[in-house]
């Protein structure tokens, strides 16, 4: 400053001042002298790289942007603009525009190791975690004991689904520094990722130690404690994480979990609650908010929830799904197709949506997709009996009994004991119009073991036996079956299993055409 006063029109004593007040985060001042120095020699990069540096630390972004533009075109070879200026990007998220200027200052300076580090940290953000690893693996080579290098490639490996290379990062951290609590938070997630619970909470357990409001560290141990069935210890380690941090969003969210899983749904619902405060996008939070309105019956709280996430991330088919589902249990068919649909064109092979859509065209009697579905069905799940029992319905309802026969037989090969197949068969063999598809014999036989699986008290089945009795002209034994599956029959069903009951009374079998049945 003194030497100002002698010399006031000296550009490097106004630099000089600038460094060290900069140094010293006296930033306003010295983007003053940066500023100085620079109307006295407006053609200097490296001042405008300063001054940057110096915007950038007060989150002046738009200013230290600009800067660092002039200084690179004053200065195309100035490495270290090039860098200073992808620390701005990635410190705004612009990751792409990172890892070029990082990579334009290594081609100046491949040595530069923390441009090495930096860029691989941008393409672990961007989820280019093989090019990171590269980037992190070239950066040990010249510090092969650099924790935060270890730790992050460490991250990167596990993010690969590669833990047991990236356990060993974490060690070799630890061994470096045993009380690295990064790399001990670090191994402990690994541990709880393999499924190695107690080497997790033992990790857990010295991060805590070392600090003690870690809440990340508390509420994955609490994570860790409720695999091994300590529930009411995770109860304690969430409540505690929320005690040194009140916007540990996890934590409320878990919390709420374990009580909806108790069945203590109010104080779940106060959880959620709480971090939804915190974080109102908080996907997980909004699902679990939505688990806990359903049993508290409050639908369209429910489906509002549902709704929000769907808006939040509308490419997430689990909450379209979830929003059908809801609209199925207020009896919206065509709402709750709509949405499965939509889950469906998002993931093809989303099996609960597919399923529950071949369950609500049945019921809107919509046979030709039910067929259509249920064989996307199978190409996904070709041993899945259900879905054979539910397009072998579809067809009855087209009144093709042949195809409906071969699809309960093609059950029938999967699973001989399936009391579904057996009763869905017996009836096609009792029942049927087609009389090549009628078999009486194989109907009762087949009618018998599906009673005798279900404890003869499934009326439905019932039902049939007592049409594979009278297919057999044993009319007593129909009269008989049929009068106890009337009694056990649900009160819209009973008009049906009269009329079949008058008809063995009068001698004669059920060859009328065969309905679809509904067997739950």
């Amino acid at each position: 400053t003194k030497a100002l006063e002698v010399e006031p029109q000296h550009v490097g004593l106004y630099i000089e001042r600038g460094l060290t007040r900069a140094n010293a985060n006296e930033h306003e001042e010295a983007i003053a002298d940066f500023s100085k120095a620079l109307e006295l020699n407006p053609e200097h990069a490296l001042t405008y790289m300063y001054r940057g540096n110096s915007y950038s630390d007060l989150n002046k972004i738009k200013e230290a942007i600009a800067d660092m533009d002039r200084a690179l075109e004053l200065d195309t070879q100035l490495a270290l603009a090039w860098y200073n200026r992808g620390n701005i990007h990635a410190q705004i998220g612009r990751h792409r525009q990172a890892i070029d200027d990082y990579s334009r200052a290594l081609d100046l300076e491949p040595n530069r190791i923390s441009a090495l580090y930096n860029r691989g940290n941008s393409y672990s953000e961007l989820g280019q975690y093989r090019e990171a690893i590269e980037d992190y693996t070239k950066a040990l080579e010249a510090v092969p004991n650099d924790a935060s290098i270890l730790n992050n490639r460490g991250n990167a490996y596990s993010a690969l689904g590669d833990h047991e290379t990236g356990l060993k990062d974490f060690q070799h951290a630890i061994e470096v520094d045993p009380e690295d609590e990064v790399a001990l938070f670090n191994r402990a997630n690994t541990f709880h990722r393999l499924c190695e619970f107690p080497k997790a909470i033992a990790d857990y357990d010295r991060v805590i130690q070392l600090k003690p409001d870690h809440d990340r560290a508390l509420t994955y141990r609490g994570n860790s404690l409720l695999e091994v069935d300590k529930i009411d210890e995770a109860l304690a380690d969430y409540t505690q994480a929320i005690e040194v941090n009140e916007e540990a969003l996890r934590a409320f969210n878990n919390r709420g979990t374990v009580y909806l899983n108790r069945g203590e749904v109010n104080r779940a619902l106060e959880d959620f609650n709480s971090a939804l405060e915190i974080y109102s996008d908080y996907i997980r939070a909004l699902h679990n908010r939505c688990e806990a309105y359903l049993a508290l019956g409050r639908l369209e709280d429910a489906k509002a929830d549902c709704t929000r996430i769907v808006k939040i991330d509308p490419d997430r088919p689990r909450g379209l799904y979830d929003r059908g589902m809801i609209h199925l249990l207020q009896g919206d068919l065509y709402a709750c197709l709509s949405d499965l649909t939509a889950t469906l064109e998002l993931n093809p092979e989303f099996l609960d949506a597919l399923r529950a859509r071949v369950d609500v065209l049945l019921e809107m009697k919509l046979v030709d997709r039910v067929i259509e579905d249920c064989g996307r069905l199978l190409d996904l799940r070709p041993r899945e009996v259900e879905t054979y029992h539910k397009r072998g319905r579809a067809y009855m309802l087209l009144g093709d009994f042949t195809k409906a026969r071969d699809d309960n037989q093609s059950a029938l090969q999967i699973d001989p004991e399936n009391a579904t197949t057996l009763n869905n068969l017996a009836w096609i063999y009792a029942c049927s119009p087609e009389e090549h598809l009628r078999n009486a014999t194989a109907a009762l036989e087949h009618a018998r073991k599906a009673c005798e699986l279900t404890n003869w008290k499934h009326e439905v089945y019932l039902d049939t036996l007592a049409a594979a009795y009278a297919s057999n002209g044993m009319f007593d034994e129909a009269i008989e079956w049929q009068t106890k599956a009337l009694e056990l029959a649900e009160e819209n069903e009973q008009s049906d299993y009269q009329t079949r009951l008058e008809l063995y009374q009068s001698g004669q079998a059920n060859v009328d055409e065969p309905r679809a049945r509904s067997v739950s």
